[in-house]
């Protein structure tokens, strides 16, 4: 499939290079999913709804993509002259949508989900719950304690981590700031084709 190169840049320890295609919007409907769970003795019920948009990309080629995000994430309507733009992380394409940009209202929308896979490290979540207890842990030993070496270790082994994530995430929206900038001026990149 042929698509824009935007640029690369290296985030921790992965190379991000982030890809689009610009296209017409066609065929744009928006479609709502309620998942329920209760608990097996029926206690605890829990209703997560998301909100998603189908839209067909026509792209200036003649191809067309079949385009399914999160309804935050793309504001578009048919009509609408629009760039979808998508990582690939260590030479693997990511199978979802990072961010869309609207030439016709000069508005984007980010997938936050996908940022947060790409720009975080493996297990980004459980890496987060592991530094709260740290963190907590750490505040814990010097409220017992007084400061101490451990305590001390282990708040900052948390503040680096969330520096770290916030430093990944600036990176990964800069490239991508960077390429509606260039959209913007109209200094589009050649199309290549993907091997």
């Amino acid at each position: 499939m042929a698509y824009i190169p935007f640029g690369s840049a290296k985030i921790g320890m992965s190379k991000v290079e982030l890809r689009g295609n610009t296209g017409t919007v066609s065929g744009s409907q928006k479609s709502t999913q309620t998942q329920t769970t209760v608990d097996y003795d029926k206690r605890t019920t829990t209703q997560r709804t998301s909100h998603w948009i189908e839209f067909a990309l026509n792209l200036d080629d003649g191809r067309i993509m079949q385009i399914t995000a999160p309804a935050y994430a793309a504001p578009v309507k048919n009509g609408d002259r629009v760039t979808s733009f998508w990582g690939q992380v260590n030479n693997k394409e990511r199978p979802d949508y990072l961010a869309f940009y609207n030439h016709t209202t000069d508005n984007w929308g980010l997938n936050k989900d996908e940022r947060n896979f790409i720009a975080g490290p493996i297990g980004h979540a459980y890496w987060g719950i592991l530094s709260i207890f740290l963190a907590l842990g750490g505040f814990a030993l010097i409220l017992m304690d007084g400061v101490d070496v451990g305590s001390v270790i282990m708040v900052g082994l948390c503040a680096y981590f969330f520096y770290a994530i916030i430093r990944r995430r600036k990176k990964l929206l800069k490239l991508l700031s960077d390429a509606i900038e260039e959209l913007r001026a109209g200094n589009v990149p050649s199309t290549v084709e993907s091997n």
